[in-house]
């Protein structure tokens, strides 16, 4: 989980390292009888850098509903590339199609011939890389020669959520639109009822109850897309029976953290935890992570629904492989932050690799400088130095180790393997 940029020789260069990850939390999804219509919500982000050859970079992104991936690369010269997508662990995901997408030099087309202005250097495009169901993911990056690049990725959502039954009592009713996220709220024209003897809903999301059966419960876009379904079974309480069995839903989540349940606003009527030393469930904050392990989390809630949680409790720590110093060019110096990690003080201890390719000894870095994010972007804290004695010996690497003193951290505690770094340095060559 590492994104790095290294620069050329050459008078007073500046090292530029920046570190991504992100946390896993896949939003629940229960199927029903008739699947609602798919709302496409597209987001396009840019990401640029410098790349080193046969280094990967790796972009986090998110997936809230099920989608294509569009990519345009622009790079400063033709080569070889590497395209992959792979899940929160770093592990290749094998639904995605064709993972990794492999790119031929000769596949690239020279925009100065292409007559497109806002792009220089040579682009691939491919409107549907991959095919993604919701999550945290990263896109690797890896070129065969260094490169600068110019990434512009699409994340094309079908925004259908499908919740599971509701079983209400005749006479009684029920606020849908308690089950919709603010965003999907704003979405909403208007609301619908496969059967109003059944149960009526106004345009409001309020269900009434009006006789047993079943009715499918509808919000619907202006464009008449849906945007929320749910199948509502209305029965006299007592004499129904709940046959339906949840979806399991896979998380993980930072030891000593919290993940909310995707129940909205329903009560928790009951749960239990197959390992509650691992993860236990807590009414306002969700599925508590106590320490590394895995425990299945099964909850009742008041409304009938049930949810049930595979969860993998990790360390809070990250941690990266180290690059072997053949992958860095030779005249050049990079620094790659690879182990975040607290000690038992609070305070923050960085591990940083200087690979130095250079001909002749290093012997210091100046205005060094570390940034730590937490995964909302938000600075956790800053390590700086104007002048640091390194004395690194030509075509060698040193481990070096910086510590962000606890009371220093604008926050104290943050989930580390889901956080965010950029090393920055300049030497003299």
């Amino acid at each position: 989980m590492k994104q790095q940029t290294t620069t050329a020789t050459g008078g007073f260069q500046k090292l530029s390292s920046l570190v991504l990850a992100f946390v896993i939390a896949i939003t629940t999804v229960f199927a029903s009888a008739e699947p609602a219509a798919a709302l496409e919500i597209e987001h396009t982000e840019t990401k640029n850098g410098t790349a080193s050859a046969g280094v990967e970079i790796k972009i986090p992104f998110k997936v809230e509903y099920a989608c294509d991936v569009g990519i345009l690369l622009n790079i400063s010269k033709p080569t070889d590339a590497t395209i992959a997508v792979y899940d929160a662990a770093g592990k290749s995901v094998n639904s995605a199609g064709e993972n990794p997408k492999k790119i031929l030099a000769e596949e690239f087309v020279d925009m100065s011939l292409a007559g497109v202005a806002s792009y220089t250097g040579y682009a691939y495009a491919d409107n549907h890389v991959f095919s993604l169901p919701e999550g945290y993911y990263q896109l690797g990056l890896t070129f065969a020669d260094s490169v600068t690049y110019q990434l512009d990725y699409t994340v094309v959502e079908l925004m259908t959520n499908i919740q599971m039954p509701v079983f209400l009592d005749v006479g009684s009713t029920k606020q849908m639109s308690e089950m919709l996220a603010d965003s999907e709220k704003k979405l909403v024209s208007s609301w619908t009822s496969s059967d109003e003897e059944v149960a009526f809903v106004d345009q409001n999301g309020l269900v009434t109850a009006k006789k047993r059966g079943t009715a499918t419960i509808t919000a619907w876009t202006a464009d008449k897309k849906a945007v929320f379904e749910c199948l509502a079974t209305v029965d006299i309480l007592g004499e129904s029976e709940v046959t339906t069995e949840p979806e399991t839903v896979q998380l993980q989540i930072v030891e000593g953290f919290a993940q909310k349940l995707s129940a909205g606003n329903e009560k928790i009527k009951s749960w239990s935890s197959s390992n509650k030393k691992v993860a236990t469930v807590d009414g306002k904050k969700g599925i508590i992570a106590r320490k590394k392990g895995e425990a299945v989390i099964s909850v009742e809630l008041e409304d009938g629904r049930k949810l049930k949680y595979e969860v993998t409790v990790i360390k809070n720590v990250y941690i990266s492989d180290k690059i072997s110093k053949k992958k860095v060019n030779k005249g050049e110096v990079l620094l790659d932050l690879y182990k975040m990690s607290y000690d038992k003080k609070g305070n923050l201890v960085l591990k940083v690799q200087c690979i130095s390719r250079l001909s002749h000894k290093l012997p210091k870095l100046l205005n060094l400088k570390i940034v730590i994010k937490d995964r909302e972007g938000n600075t956790v804290g800053t390590y700086q130095k104007s002048n640091m004695k390194i004395n690194l010996n030509p075509d060698s690497s040193k481990d070096l180790t910086f510590v962000i003193k606890k009371s220093k951290l604008k926050k104290k505690k943050v989930e580390l393997p889901f956080a965010e770094s950029e090393v920055t340095a300049y030497y003299y060559d």
